[in-house]
């Protein structure tokens, strides 16, 4: 079974013909294109036309829908595509859709928890982790922080700072 993975959201629709607004959480959206399919959050695919792009958002038309009220019940639909499309990337980058998920490790190889989600607030990639007591610690995604990252073994290893480590 295909890995999707979600690259945006419809958000609202645009015009009186059916066009839908779509936000986009690609590094660059104008490589949609070369990911299709795209699936809704039930695995079905949607026949989408690319109208035109402005920053991560993009005007799309989707087959059989064709007025504004058709196009509003489409909104809050979450947009997938499947992850073996995405291109191959460096030995040191990787995508967040692999990263979340993984156990995480400190220095002394102790689980401490897992990758809840991966954000980026402009300045570094900082990842959520949510630790065995269910509390998330940010942890900034450097080479100074991030020690390892072990796709295979489903593992990444992490040097926390004292003041992140939770008390006993």
């Amino acid at each position: 079974m295909a890995r999707l993975i979600k690259i945006g959201q419809i958000v609202a629709p645009h015009g009186i013909k059916g066009m839908v607004k779509i936000n986009l959480c690609l590094e660059n959206p104008r490589e949609l294109v070369h990911y299709m399919p795209i699936y809704n959050q039930n695995g079905q695919v949607l026949d989408i036309q690319i109208i035109s792009f402005k920053a991560n958002q993009m005007i799309a038309t989707i087959k059989n829908i064709s007025d504004r009220n058709q196009a509003e019940s489409m909104r809050g639909t979450n947009l997938f595509i499947n992850r073996e499309t995405l291109p191959p990337i460096s030995k040191e980058q990787y995508y967040y859709c692999d990263l979340i998920g993984l156990t995480v490790l400190d220095e002394t190889k102790t689980v401490v928890g897992v990758v809840k989600s991966v954000e980026n607030y402009g300045a570094s990639d900082i990842l959520v982790v949510e630790t065995k007591k269910g509390i998330d610690i940010l942890v900034a995604f450097t080479k100074e922080t991030v020690l390892s990252v072990d796709l295979e073994n489903k593992t990444i290893t992490v040097a926390f700072p004292p003041y992140a480590k939770e008390e006993e």
